[in-house]
Protein backbone atom coordinates (compact mmCIF):
# COMPACT_ATOMS: atom_id res chain seq x y z
CA UNK A 1 0.00 0.00 0.00
CA UNK A 2 1.11 3.79 -1.17
CA UNK A 3 0.79 6.46 0.88
CA UNK A 4 1.47 9.97 -0.61
CA UNK A 5 2.96 13.01 0.82
CA UNK A 6 -0.22 14.93 1.35
CA UNK A 7 -1.68 11.75 3.00
CA UNK A 8 1.05 11.05 5.30
CA UNK A 9 1.05 14.87 6.16
CA UNK A 10 -2.77 15.28 6.68
CA UNK A 11 -2.70 12.25 9.42
CA UNK A 12 0.29 13.81 11.16
CA UNK A 13 -1.23 16.72 11.42
CA UNK A 14 -4.38 14.65 12.60
CA UNK A 15 -1.94 12.58 15.54
CA UNK A 16 -0.64 16.03 16.11
CA UNK A 17 -3.83 17.60 17.07
CA UNK A 18 -5.39 14.82 19.00
CA UNK A 19 -1.86 14.61 21.48
CA UNK A 20 -2.20 18.26 22.07
CA UNK A 21 -5.98 17.91 22.94
CA UNK A 22 -4.76 14.84 25.16
CA UNK A 23 -2.06 17.05 26.52
CA UNK A 24 -4.31 19.86 27.76
CA UNK A 25 -7.17 17.56 28.94
CA UNK A 26 -4.52 16.00 31.11
CA UNK A 27 -3.08 19.48 32.93
CA UNK A 28 -7.04 20.37 33.23
CA UNK A 29 -7.28 17.16 35.22
CA UNK A 30 -4.22 17.45 37.14
CA UNK A 31 -4.93 21.15 38.11
CA UNK A 32 -8.31 19.94 39.40
CA UNK A 33 -6.83 17.29 41.30
CA UNK A 34 -4.62 19.52 43.21
CA UNK A 35 -7.36 21.63 43.79
CA UNK A 36 -9.17 19.46 45.16
CA UNK A 37 -6.54 17.88 47.35
CA UNK A 38 -5.68 21.48 48.53
CA UNK A 39 -9.56 21.80 49.71
CA UNK A 40 -9.59 18.54 51.48
CA UNK A 41 -6.38 19.52 53.13
CA UNK A 42 -5.20 16.90 51.57
CA UNK A 43 -1.50 15.86 50.90
CA UNK A 44 -0.01 13.68 48.10
CA UNK A 45 3.15 11.89 48.97
CA UNK A 46 5.83 9.43 47.44
CA UNK A 47 6.99 6.70 49.75
CA UNK A 48 10.04 5.03 47.98
CA UNK A 49 9.78 1.64 47.39
CA UNK A 50 11.47 -1.03 50.08
CA UNK A 51 12.20 -4.92 50.63
CA UNK A 52 11.56 -6.24 53.39
CA UNK A 53 12.11 -10.00 54.28
CA UNK A 54 9.89 -11.73 56.87
CA UNK A 55 9.60 -14.92 58.49
CA UNK A 56 6.97 -16.78 59.65
CA UNK A 57 6.53 -17.50 63.11
CA UNK A 58 7.28 -21.00 64.96
CA UNK A 59 9.32 -21.90 62.44
CA UNK A 60 13.08 -23.35 63.33
CA UNK A 61 15.73 -20.94 62.05
CA UNK A 62 17.69 -22.16 58.85
CA UNK A 63 21.07 -23.12 59.46
CA UNK A 64 20.89 -24.10 63.14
Amino acid sequence: MFVTQKQFSAHLDFLQKQLAQMNDKYWELRHAHARLLDELGYTEDTIPAHVELVRKKGRPEQGS
